[in-house]
């Protein structure tokens, strides 16, 4: 739904305190006064903050009911520990993705959901949220990199190499040939001094 709150909305909620005025709220989220006001024109449209003037002419920034449920309702499920579909928004940042619309074009949940599942592994330090530009850009920390490498780490169990099978068949095969060698060369020579002597007693006789 176009006006369900997305974590842009959720994270530049969290940039709001009691002195957060619109003509310095862009200069607070590193983006001009003209990306700020884009940011809290969409925050006031979702009814999740209001304005009031003060003195000097100046907007200050009030954080609705609805906004504060939505943060009451973000911190919540901050509190709880990873599960599946936060580790799949971690394997999406670590392909790359990047802003709140490169992660929901490929995981369909709704904007609400996500953002406060973002909200969450951002909160567990799991990623890195921050404006800049009016763009909320979410990179992967290091911890959710381990995160991520201890899910898809195989289990790998190593057989140690033994001497019995192929090996232990040549080494067999090579002793066998050695021997038959030995004995071989034995016959030849015990025929060759067999051919002398006769050689020599033929000579005697004549």
């Amino acid at each position: 739904m176009a006006d369900e709150p997305n974590f842009v909305d959720l994270f530049a909620l969290t940039k709001i305190t009691s002195e957060s005025v619109v003509e310095r709220f862009g200069s607070s989220i590193n983006s001009s006064f003209f990306d700020g006001s884009n940011i809290l024109g969409g925050l006031r449209i979702k009814g999740l903050i209001d304005f009031t003037t003060t003195m000097g002419s100046q907007n200050s920034i009030v954080i609705t009911d609805s906004g504060r449920k939505l943060l009451d309702d973000a911190n919540k499920k901050a509190a709880e520990p990873i599960d599946q579909l936060d580790t799949t928004i971690l394997l999406q940042l670590s392909n790359g993705k990047r802003t709140v619309n490169d992660i929901s074009g490929v995981i369909n949940i709704s904007s609400k959901d996500l953002a406060v599942h973002l909200y969450k592994i951002n909160a567990q330090n799991y990623a890195s949220a921050e404006f800049r530009n009016g763009i909320l850009n979410i990179s992967l920390t290091e911890k959710g990199f381990m995160q991520i490498n201890s899910k898809n780490e195989p289990s790998v169990t190593l057989n140690k190499p033994t001497n019995t099978g192929i090996n232990t068949k040549e080494s067999y095969t090579v002793e066998n040939e050695a021997k038959h060698f030995n004995l071989e060369f034995i016959v030849i020579g015990v025929v060759i001094i067999v051919v002398i002597i006769a050689i020599l007693l033929l000579f005697n006789l004549v």
